[in-house]
């Protein structure tokens, strides 16, 4: 089996090329922000992480069977609750179905290197949600300015 080169420019090719500049926005925003860019293959296609200074990964860019998603580690969520109330509806309802955090609920239900998901309110509820699947939005064309504005907040929180 022949090693694959792995490339973002590889992986842009995966990408639906109607979101080709608004990846590379985010890519830009988050490389000009200092974090780091790491490829791997996954059974989908790429994955594609960015670190920040302090080697915790900011946001995935995942392949799976629906299309690209982002993931955001949003570990500041907190700090920008009402910006997440002016999440469109579809995307806050990824938010509302992702899974409880388990190691928030019972600290022995969850491997002990996992770290804690967020908690967070939205729309006046209290939210206990897993660090995977919180913030998992599909990119698209609704979705790319609110991931964007997302990271903007994110980076800048981290680098307090």
């Amino acid at each position: 089996m022949t090693k694959v080169e792995l490339s973002y420019e590889g992986f842009l090719m995966n990408v639906n090329p109607e979101y080709h500049e608004s990846v590379r926005q985010i890519h830009r925003l988050l490389t000009a922000g200092g974090c780091s860019t790491r490829m791997e293959l996954a059974k989908n296609g790429y994955v594609v992480s960015y670190t920040d200074r302090r080697n915790r990964v900011l946001m995935n860019f995942v392949f799976r069977k629906g299309g690209l998603m982002a993931r955001v580690y949003g570990d500041n969520a907190g700090l920008y609750t009402d910006y997440l109330e002016t999440l469109p509806a579809v995307m806050q309802k990824f938010i509302e179905k992702a899974p409880v955090c388990r190691r928030l609920a019972d600290i022995t239900k969850c491997n002990p290197r996992c770290r804690m998901g967020y908690v967070f309110t939205l729309n006046g509820a209290l939210y206990q949600k897993c660090q995977y699947g919180c913030f998992f939005f599909p990119v698209n064309d609704a979705s790319i300015p609110y991931i964007s504005d997302i990271m903007q907040r994110e980076l800048a929180a981290r680098h307090n």
